[in-house]
């Protein structure tokens, strides 16, 4: 069972705000997800009045993440840092992003703006979606392959990196089990910039 934290001080005072009001029409949440009004909309939300969200309003934000993380473990930054701070000059050989293979657990908006940043590095693109069809599989205007949830070990294992942006739903619940953890490749680095619970 799926328990997260409230995001609200509290859900009461939302509830008590919403039945003071006078037939209100729309209730509009600044959160990507709506997951933390769920008990609101469960219970005190009525039949007519709209619920929208702000999809898309941190795409830029978090895409720019993903790829620092990408860059944080690809150019061993921890090891620069430390260098630095002991004054010594370490002779490595620096990794790059070029030709790595990037996977999306999730291609919804957020994971799309990463992919095109991604691709922008000449990174090789992968994406893990619920509902696939056949053709659509081969052809992506973004992604090199695009796999079904069923396939996911199967493009696990060709990941350098892995961007996981599940919303939290229960079909998204524990979807990346040991099992899928198990197929990546020891190097692989994982991202996880969604609010799904493993």
């Amino acid at each position: 069972m799926m328990h997260r934290p409230s995001l609200f001080p509290t859900t009461t005072a939302l509830s008590a705000a919403w039945k003071m009001s006078s037939s209100p029409k729309w209730l509009h949440s600044f959160f990507t997800g709506i997951d933390a009004l769920s008990g609101f909309c469960a219970s005190d939300l009525f039949e007519g009045a709209s619920l929208t969200n702000a999809r898309g309003a941190y795409s830029d934000s978090l895409a720019e993440w993903a790829l620092t993380s990408c860059l944080y473990f690809n150019k061993q930054i921890p090891r620069c840092q430390e260098n630095r701070l002991n004054k010594k000059w370490d002779k490595f050989t620096m990794g790059h992003l070029y030709g790595k293979t990037i996977g999306f657990v999730g291609f919804g908006h957020i994971a799309t703006t990463t992919a095109t940043l991604a691709r922008a590095f000449g990174m090789k693109i992968l994406a893990l979606k619920r509902n696939v069809p056949k053709q659509q599989q081969q052809q992506h205007q973004i992604a090199d392959a695009i796999y079904s949830s069923e396939s996911a070990c199967e493009m696990l294992r060709e990941c350098d990196f892995v961007v996981c942006s599940l919303p939290g739903t229960p079909k998204t619940d524990g979807f990346m089990s040991s099992k899928e953890f198990e197929a990546m490749p020891s190097h692989s680095v994982f991202i996880s910039i969604g609010r799904y619970l493993t």
